[in-house]
């Protein structure tokens, strides 16, 4: 699996986790995978702040790796968000169709878990320089 960068920031006076892969700054990703889809999974183990239970979050690694498994034949997760109960999975594909089916197969296989899953043709890199103007981290290269 790639690398991320992570981030731990504070939004609405809550923590928001972020992973986010280093190459989402280069405009070639976005011209072979233009289309975003999402999957949300409401977490079952929380602590006040809304983030997982540290015991919980570890039995979570397995599932986390099949996320990204299930994209990978046709895009790649580029952001990972923890935040207020929820794990939103943003990926960047070239065909949602293909994407949504392998998620789709995600969502039975783990068919105890809470997940949501969504997107949006046209719209991957429309949507991260959105979410980075509103949420500033640092990337590699930042000053």
């Amino acid at each position: 699996m790639l690398s991320y960068l992570t981030a731990q920031l504070k939004y609405e006076d809550m923590p928001l986790a972020l992973r986010v892969r280093p190459y989402a700054e280069d405009d070639e990703i976005w011209q072979r995978l233009p289309h975003l889809v999402t999957l949300t999974h409401t977490l079952e183990e929380v602590l006040s702040d809304g983030m997982p239970m540290p015991d919980y979050n570890d039995t979570l690694l397995e599932f986390d790796g099949d996320v990204h498994d299930a994209v990978l034949a046709d895009g790649e997760v580029f952001l990972v968000e923890t935040f207020n109960g929820r794990r939103t999975y943003y990926a960047c594909v070239s065909s949602t169709a293909r994407a949504e089916e392998a998620l789709q197969g995600l969502i039975s296989r783990y068919a105890t878990h809470d997940l949501q899953m969504g997107g949006k043709r046209n719209h991957a890199k429309k949507f991260y320089q959105r979410y980075r103007q509103d949420f500033k981290w640092p990337i590699a290269g930042d000053t």
